[in-house]
């Protein structure tokens, strides 16, 4: 049988079957509290619930030396995606929404940032900083290069 991962985005991942779901578990991709839905009922459950499926157990005290990952921050390959992709994308639209068009480039570089504060890159926090106070400058520099022009007349 073949299950969907359902993310904390609400989107599904996979299918996976119980090898692949069991690994993930084991990488801590996949936590006990993840919904997993029947690929072909759709009836969901929670992957504690589901036979085959163990996860590790660390002794009291002991270290952890695995990834911390948040369950459902999968690609739709099953890979994990940590936000890096969002934080590049918030530095390139927050530099445009400086040059040019910030009301266009300003509110993607803030999505972006969200999504890369949901998926708990370190940068996160930062890149909503950046991503805002790009486009509040780029807006404030349009309005003043306007004013000047119309000042000038």
């Amino acid at each position: 049988m073949n299950y969907f991962v359902i993310g904390n985005d609400g989107q599904k991942y996979g299918p996976a079957d119980i090898s692949t779901l069991n690994q993930w578990a084991q990488e801590g991709r996949l936590t006990p509290t993840s919904m997993l839905e029947d690929a072909t009922t759709g009836q969901q459950t929670m992957a504690s619930q589901m036979p085959g499926i163990s996860f590790p157990v660390a002794a009291p005290g002991a270290p952890s030396y695995g990834p911390t990952y948040q369950a459902g921050n999968f690609t739709p390959g099953g890979m994990m995606d940590d936000g890096s992709g969002d934080i590049t994308k918030v530095w390139i639209f927050s530099v445009l929404s400086l040059l040019c068009c910030p009301i266009i480039f300003g509110i993607l570089a803030i999505v972006y940032a969200s999504n890369a504060q949901k998926k708990g890159h370190p940068q996160g926090q930062t890149a909503m900083i950046v991503a805002v106070v790009a486009l509040v400058l780029g807006l404030g520099a349009g309005f003043v290069l306007n004013m000047g022009r119309f000042m000038g007349r």
